[in-house]
């Protein structure tokens, strides 16, 4: 069984949590590996998403969280407005002009220690964490690790195996083959741990159609023009 298809069965035979009003089967602790060249997960029944990939980049790269213009792509942004504003746009936490450069930090502490264990780029604040916060960022950090080759591990409290993993990958792609580029070193292995990893009930039925499926979900590489 291919590795998207393996998880879609995990989940579904995953118990039923009810969360915010919604069903969903739910896995926790969830830790997943990809090679650098999987990005984009192609089959006949899911949807192309390398438009709104290179959307999203586009929003990330500007690493400016009053930017909303990633709403006029992806609807559901909308609700998570607060205050003018989306903490979920990584590039601001990451690289962003007013924002606190996470990204070169992680990247200055490996240039002065290859072998280090500290190259940790954070994403959000204890502010994102607030009760009363709309937009908590799903992502927590991107650890880089550096052993003969440039590895990433993306820690997340919350991911949706539909829609976001399949965004999220090719994002914590780009980022691995940034930092490799960056010190000039091939890329190693993506992980993933996920604290609530989970999928949805509108859709448990496309999920079990991809798996009765004799085609094989690929995973294929994805251009992001470095």
């Amino acid at each position: 069984m291919d590795p998207y298809k393996a998880i879609l069965q995990d989940l579904l035979l995953a118990p039923i949590v009810e969360s915010r009003g919604m069903t969903t089967k739910e896995t926790l602790n969830k830790h997943m590996t990809f090679p650098t060249k999987a990005v984009v997960m192609c089959h006949e029944m899911i949807p192309d998403n390398t438009k709104y990939i290179k959307r999203e980049l586009d929003w990330y790269l500007k690493g400016d969280r009053m930017d909303l213009s990633i709403i006029e792509h992806a609807k559901m942004w909308a609700p998570h407005v607060q205050d003018g504003y989306l903490n979920s746009n990584y590039g601001y936490w990451l690289w962003g002009d007013k924002g606190p450069k996470t990204f070169q930090t992680a990247m200055d502490i490996m240039a002065s220690d290859n072998g280090t264990r500290r190259a940790i780029a954070l994403i959000g604040s204890s502010d994102c964490i607030k009760v009363d916060t709309k937009d908590v960022p799903c992502t927590q950090s991107i650890q880089f690790i550096m052993r003969g080759k440039m590895h990433a591990i993306a820690t997340m409290r919350s991911q949706d195996a539909w829609f976001g993993l399949r965004n999220d990958l090719a994002f914590f792609q780009f980022l691995l083959r940034t930092a490799a580029k960056y010190h000039d070193v091939e890329c190693g292995t993506l992980a993933i741990n996920v604290g609530s990893f989970h999928l949805y009930e509108k859709h448990w039925s496309i999920a079990r159609q991809i798996l009765i499926s004799t085609v094989p979900v690929r995973m294929t590489d994805y251009d992001f023009e470095l």
